[in-house]
């Protein structure tokens, strides 16, 4: 399958900053310039590239085998704790309660890999809404699926739902959106002005710090904090920004083979990013980041860098002998405009 260059760029950029937003000292501004986006986007392009033109059973077949698969199986790897395994002690009760995690996918409870999760279960609904729907009747009503998600969780929720059905839907409303974007190429080209771009990057910062100085909080897939509003404004601010920046930056080599590989950089790198963590804190250096901004953000592009360069050789690794580990034969990388 040929590759989209700007696709393949936005992708990358998203799985950098999914990785940056899992280090403990990512400093708090960096973190509240992308979080509105790094999902977002990703959701976006996912929906962008989003193929319902074959048989249901044949969509879902690939679906399981490209996503879920991959994700049952590393999150079961996650879940087990090593050490207890291979002293002996790993019981038929800790399976159990480690398989009760997996089962239910509660924050904070075996849900390493829940963004694969929802990727998963928002392109059901939306396959149906692409086949069975006309372009506007879908965005409406994945618009009201999303809508009823935020009002759930800012007024009802109480507890985070199994396996983040209050996310579900936002991401199908985002992804269809992406859809419908790719069915307007020629609008979308209209609006990648500079005289656009300008105003819509001073717009997002504003928004961003904003909530971010005033009231402490993050724009984030699942943080509505800001209002509806306010986070639909900055959410599809940034969007339309990250579009602009791919669309017109060259996607090298390197940008393309991470963005065609993202979903083994998404399974590997918290494992990889712990053997850094462990380094800087077997050499007393931990302590020392975290006492200031200026150390935290250098230690944040240290980790990035040390961690890319692994999962490079990672993903080659898979890619040649492990395919099956991501449901694919071989990852292409050819590229198209």
């Amino acid at each position: 399958m040929k590759r989209i260059k700007w696709v393949d760029l936005g992708k990358c950029i998203c799985i950098l900053f999914v990785m940056i937003s899992h280090m403990s000292y990512v400093p708090d501004l960096l973190r509240c310039l992308f979080k509105p986006v790094f999902l977002t986007f990703f959701f976006f392009l996912s929906g962008y590239v989003f193929n319902s033109d074959r048989p249901f059973p044949d969509f879902l077949r690939r679906r399981v085998r490209s996503i879920l698969l991959p994700a049952l199986l590393f999150s079961v790897v996650y879940l087990v704790d090593v050490r207890a395994l291979l002293s002996g002690a790993y019981s038929p009760g800790l399976l159990a309660a480690d398989l009760s995690r997996l089962l239910f996918q509660r924050r904070g409870e075996g849900d390493v890999l829940w963004f694969l999760y929802v990727n998963f279960l928002a392109s059901i609904p939306l396959y149906t809404v692409t086949r069975c729907m006309k372009e506007r009747g879908g965005l409406l009503l994945s618009f009201a699926g999303c809508q009823a998600s935020i009002v759930y969780v800012r007024h009802f929720m109480e507890r985070t739902p199994c396996w983040y059905i209050h996310i579900v839907f936002v991401a199908m409303f985002i992804m269809m959106c992406g859809y419908a974007c790719r069915n307007h190429e020629k609008e979308l080209i209209r609006v990648e002005k500079w005289e656009l771009f300008a105003p819509a990057a001073f717009l997002y910062l504003w928004l961003v710090l904003r909530a971010f100085y005033r009231d402490g909080l993050y724009v984030n897939i699942n943080e509505y904090g800001v209002g509806a509003i306010y986070w639909y404004l900055t959410v599809f601010t940034g969007i339309y920004i990250m579009i602009f920046i791919c669309r017109r930056c060259e996607c090298g080599r390197l940008a393309a083979y991470i963005g065609a590989n993202t979903i083994i950089f998404y399974l590997f790198h918290d494992r990889v990013r712990n053997v850094f963590d462990w380094g800087i804190r077997r050499a007393g250096l931990y302590q020392t980041v975290l006492g200031s901004q200026w150390a935290m953000l250098a230690c944040t592009v240290c980790s990035l860098v040390f961690v890319t360069s692994a999962l490079l050789v990672i993903s080659a690794c898979v890619n040649r002998y492990f395919p099956w580990l991501v449901g694919k034969r071989r990852i292409k990388t050819e590229i198209r405009q």
